[in-house]
Formats: structure tokens, sequence, C-alpha cells
């Protein structure tokens, strides 16, 4: 799917990464939804390149506060690339860029965030607002994969990412805001970062090319490394017994064999939080049609009878 081609989509549910955004459009009309998942690259393309490759072509630019960038996979070849990790960089530019580039059209705008970003939640509405969005719903990430294995009523879901660790806990099918939380600079970059001290843009995409000498020291030692990490607060020291492990996010794929047999793996997990929210609103949108025509038809039978 390429930028700006999202016309006939109603709904959009994007998933914020340093590593990856992901996203999913949904279709009302059709009843059904397309993921897509882009590279967290921003390029930004200065003025003396525009103005040399103006009028060939159609350009790819997003234009935002008076500068012109590329995003997602353009970006890895085009531009200076701007560090994903800098200040601001999710809030004020990450968010509305990839929105603009991949959601633009959408008349509801949900946006799953990591606890660890639960606080930026005003900064990054106001710049959607600005990017000219004007519904715009949060949801935290990991109810997403939560939804997408089934809602199991009594779970705990991590979800891997590129440089955060989220833990969502549900307890009776009710997700516990106080027993949810992160691990910033615990997700699987950060950790093979602090072993090759090499940079982690770099670090991401050999992973995603399946470099053989990262994916071996993940699947050893990467694991243990987390549940020490995940020992060290006292929300999941003290959660319930007998919860099931959900693992999502892109560190769902390097799970070692002897975790597998005591978690569940969304198909295709880096996408799970926004095909289960997807799939959620579907639903919940299918089963409001539905109660509003049983309404109307015995409202016409209410008349019907008393006319």
């Amino acid at each position: 799917m390429r930028a700006n081609q999202v016309k006939n989509y109603t709904i959009a549910v994007m998933d914020p990464g340093y590593g990856n955004f992901k996203f999913a459009l949904v279709n009302l009309e059709t009843n059904d939804y397309t993921e897509n998942i882009q590279p967290s690259i921003i390029s930004r393309v200065p003025s003396w390149e525009y103005e040399k490759l103006d009028g060939i072509g159609q350009s790819a630019c997003v234009s935002w506060k008076g500068e012109k960038y590329l995003v997602g996979t353009l970006a890895t070849i085009y531009g200076l690339t701007l560090p994903s990790l800098s200040k601001n960089w999710l809030t004020n530019l990450a968010c509305p860029l990839f929105a603009l580039s991949f959601c633009k059209g959408v008349e509801e705008l949900y946006v799953m965030l990591s606890p660890s970003d639960w606080d930026q939640k005003p900064i990054i509405e106001q710049s959607l607002k600005e990017a000219g969005f004007d519904k715009i719903y949060f949801a935290a990430q990991g109810t997403g994969a939560w939804l997408d294995v089934g809602a199991p009523s009594n779970a705990v879901i991590i979800d891997i990412g590129f440089n955060t660790v989220d833990v969502f806990i549900v307890l009776n099918k009710t997700p516990i805001r106080e027993l949810c939380f992160a691990l910033k600079e615990c997700g699987l970059v950060s950790f093979i970062e602090k072993l090759t001290k090499d940079d982690p843009i770099l670090l991401a995409r050999r992973l995603e090319e399946g470099d053989a000498f990262l994916s071996e020291k993940i699947t050893k030692h990467y694991f243990s490394w987390l549940f020490e990490k995940l020992e060290t607060r006292t929300e999941w020291r003290k959660k319930p017994s007998g919860l099931k492990i959900v693992i999502a996010g892109g560190g769902a794929y390097f799970i070692p064999e002897e975790l597998k047999k005591q978690a569940i793996v969304p198909k295709n997990p880096v996408l799970a939080n926004v095909r289960g929210l997807a799939k959620f609103i579907l639903k919940k949108r299918k089963d409001s049609m539905k109660e509003t025509t049983k309404e109307e038809t015995t409202r016409k039978e209410i008349t019907s009878e008393t006319s």
C-alpha cells in the first residue's frame, strides 16, 4: 500500500514504535481491514534537493511545519535520516508524519501508546490535530494483542518492541490500569545495542534482514535477561499466579522453544496490536448496526400495531 492512498478506509489504527510503525486500516462498508508496517525512519529532504528535483514526476514528500520529509520505506533510500530516539521525535514529528503518510483521509484515528509514553498523549493529540485529524482516540499497547488472541480472562501480555517492553495485566477479563507498566531500554534493539555498541537503526534493519549472529544472541540470552528485569517490578512480583502469558511484538519472533510451550504467541505478532483492535472495532460496529436494525424493526412493528 502506498502512502496517501487510504480513501476507501474510514478508521485507522496506528501503533507507533521506535523500530516500526504498524497500521490497520478499517473499511466499514466492506467490513474488513488491511495491515501495513513501515520502518520508523524519517528523512528530511533539504530545500536545495527538493528544488533540484521539482517538476520530475510526483513527489512522495510530506510537508510538515515548513519542512519536507520522506517517511517509512522511502526514507531508507533518500534524504537525511533523523534519529528516532532523539527528544520529541515521537510526539512532534513521527506521529503526525506517519499519520499523514499512511492514514490520510480517515474519519477516526486510534493511536496505541506504550504506558511509558502515556503522559505524552496530550502532545501527540495536539500534533495530530494540527495535521488535520479531528477524531483521535487512544488505547494502551498490549490491548490489541490481548484481543487478537481471544481476550483470555486472566492474562499477562508482554509486548516486546524496539526500545520498550510493555506489560499489560488482565484479571477477570478487565485490564487493570495499576498493573500495567513499561520497561524502557529493554527492547530487542536496546539489548543488542548494549552488546555491540552499534547504531540502533542499523541493528534493527539487520534483525529484520535475518542476521544470524544477532538472532542467535537474542534467542539464547535476551529472554532470561528480560525476565530478570521484570522481576525488579513490584507489579510483576505481586501479580496473581496462573495467568496466561501472551508474548507479542517483534520480540515474539525470537522466543526459544521452551518458552513457546508456556506462552501464547499471536500470528504475525508484530501486527497483533493493530489487528486485534481493528477486529474489535469491526465487531462492535457490526453489533451496533444489528442492534439499530433490531430497534428500527421493533419500532415499525409497534407503530404498525398501534396505527
